[in-house]
């Protein structure tokens, strides 16, 4: 009997755990798509850069 209650809520946390994770990547991939993304082709417009600006860039 108890076994069978600490399996049922093991599971439970199982599910909960799994719900997170994917609610998580979903959120991630919804904020990427929804991102202004500017491609930089003259590189040479980095060296120029301060450093304040250098840290909003991400490479992908």
């Amino acid at each position: 009997m108890e076994r069978e209650m600490k399996e049922a809520k093991d599971k439970e946390k199982e599910e909960l755990r799994k719900r997170l994770q994917e609610k998580r990547e979903r959120k991630l991939e919804n904020q990427r798509k929804g991102e202004i993304v500017q491609k930089i082709t003259n590189v040479t417009k980095l060296k120029r850069l301060k450093k304040k600006q250098l840290r909003t860039i991400e490479k992908r």
